[in-house]
């Protein structure tokens, strides 16, 4: 203990850096902190994580002294509690991060760890500590510590290290730490996550494994579209499936299809919006793609036809696909009763479609 300027006790933490006292806090019983001025900046505890290969990292000395308690010695922490959030600024150079500078200057103690297990207090700032010292530190080697729940009638957990002794002992404290798993990285999953998808990929039960045609007997050996036979992959727009099926370059196509576009007088593809509903007809060597889709003009369905290398495209306004419904209705009740030889002498302009449905 260390008596304050107005006399009352106070308890000491010396920091230590290869055996020697660089620097003190002190903490009164009103929960008051300060340090000696000029002291050097490094963790609390820094001369017990010297070559170890595991490290544990809190958010107050209390906590690194409880972690002793339960058989960890490898633990520090750091000296000036958390930030209130997570900074959205990149970086600053190493000599400009004061607010972690104990973290720079503890370097050569923790660079050679290859796991560091971050145990800071389980409320937001802690959790935002948490973040900025593994941005630092690099997340790949960190893994996250993640307190017990205070009660079974509770969601709450645990605030940091120094509750979970108090209320439950050592052990609990020990599986806290056991149970710590890999630090979250964006974009990276556990392999246990897409083991369902993998084996019912592997086991050919989603259907769409051996893909669809495209449209190339030679091609099909070596390449399927994954999409399946009778659809192309919603999302896409015709332009990309289109460019490839032709055997160009996407990019290519799709410039030479704004081209044409325009030369025909139709909307220009990057007017036409993104597709809802896309299906695909393959008949001989044509393909002929419906995309439905929508932009600030109203809503179309788009029909492109590709044949070898030639692409062209209509779009058709959605108020007008009835008529069209009605229209090829016709053909087909056409040819399918008296055949294309009576169909040549049928009279099969454009029919309206209340005189279609009028004949239904």
């Amino acid at each position: 203990m260390q008596p304050r300027r107005d006399n009352k006790m106070a308890i000491a933490f010396t920091y230590r850096k290869d055996g020697k006292i660089v620097n003190c806090k002190y903490r009164d019983a009103q929960k008051h902190f300060w340090q000696e001025k000029h002291g050097q900046k490094i963790p609390y505890g820094l001369d017990d994580i010297k070559e170890a290969r595991d490290i544990i990292i809190v958010e107050g000395e209390f906590d690194k002294l409880s972690l002793e308690e339960a058989g960890y010695r490898n633990c520090m922490s750091v000296p000036d509690g958390a930030p209130p959030k997570v900074s959205t600024k990149e970086l600053p150079p190493v000599e400009q991060d004061k607010k972690y500078e104990f973290l720079w200057n503890a370097k050569e103690y923790y660079q050679q760890a290859s796991r560091i297990y971050l145990a800071t207090d389980a409320d937001k700032a802690g959790q935002a500590l948490a973040e900025e010292l593994a941005r630092r530190i690099g997340r790949e080697r960190c893994w996250r510590v993640t307190w017990p729940r205070r009660s079974e009638s509770t969601k709450e957990l645990c605030k940091d290290a120094n509750e979970v002794l108090i209320r439950f002992g050592q052990q609990a404290l020990k599986e806290a730490i056991e149970g710590a798993e890999l630090y979250p990285i964006q974009r990276l999953f556990r392999c246990q996550r897409l083991y369902g998808v993998t084996d019912a990929y592997y086991n050919c039960q989603l259907g769409t494994e051996l893909g669809g045609s495209t449209g190339w007997a030679g091609l099909d050996e070596l390449y399927q579209q994954a999409s399946g036979p009778s659809e192309h992959l919603g999302g896409l727009s015709n332009e990309v499936s289109a460019g490839f099926l032709s055997g160009g370059s996407g990019e290519a196509s799709f410039e030479a299809d704004k081209t044409g576009d325009r030369a025909m007088g139709l909307t220009p593809a990057e007017d036409t919006g993104e597709a809802v509903v896309s299906k695909v007809i393959r008949a001989d060597k044509r393909h002929f793609f419906f995309d439905l889709g929508c932009n600030n003009r109203g809503q179309f369905l788009r029909i492109s036809e590709v044949i070898g290398s030639d692409r062209s495209a209509i779009i058709v306004p959605v108020s007008a696909l009835e008529q069209f419904h009605d229209v090829l209705g016709h053909f087909v009740d056409i040819t399918r009763t008296q055949g294309l030889a009576a169909a040549s002498g049928a009279n099969v302009c454009t029919v309206a479609a209340a005189h279609r449905r009028n004949e239904n």
